[in-house]
């Protein structure tokens, strides 16, 4: 199970600075695909409760988790 830092708004990763417009983001590209928080939750190793939070800017995924997230959704850590 991914690990998450739990602080709002602060990220281990200096490029992903805001949390909302990212999981704004990662919702909009999995309703786009179809995939429901379940699917997509199984596809990255996490549970769905934890695509929820991350979608809603409350979680960020730890950078191993979040480049496989992002490499799922064909995103870059950049964008």
């Amino acid at each position: 199970m991914p690990n998450f830092n739990m602080t709002k708004g602060v990220s281990t990763d200096p490029k992903i600075d805001n949390p909302e417009e990212l999981g704004l983001t990662i919702k909009e590209i999995r309703l786009r695909r179809g995939l429901t928080q379940e699917q997509l939750a199984i596809r990255v190793s996490a549970s769905a409760s934890s695509i929820k939070n991350l979608e809603k800017g409350k979680v960020i995924y730890e950078p191993p988790y979040l480049s496989k997230l992002l490499k799922f959704l064909g995103l870059s850590e950049k964008e």
